[in-house]
């Protein structure tokens, strides 16, 4: 089988070289991003005493003293990888 190459002609029959660095898009970020962070065994944890933490009889302290820096933390994560990610993007287009 012969392949003829034409100077400044694309050939759609086979696939370009662009190379695409990003880990999201608008609709998978949130999805994906959050399970990024629950594959951490220390985030299962934490989440996991913020649940127990709502069972009274368990929980001697209020649960919004564990979900609030668990979910701070979760916040920051996303807001640097949305930030990563918005960079990558604008890499891609640059190369």
């Amino acid at each position: 089988d012969e392949r003829i190459i034409t100077p400044g002609q694309p050939n759609f029959n086979y696939c370009t070289n662009e190379v695409k660095n990003s880990k999201y898009n608008l609709f998978t970020f949130l999805p994906l991003n959050l399970y990024e962070q629950f594959r951490r065994p220390l985030n299962r944890y934490f989440l996991l005493v913020s649940v127990l933490q709502f069972i009274p009889i368990i929980a001697p302290v209020s649960p919004v003293s564990t979900l609030l820096p668990l979910g701070l933390a979760f916040l920051l994560t996303a807001i640097k990888e949305g930030y990563d990610d918005v960079q990558r993007h604008r890499a891609d287009k640059v190369a």
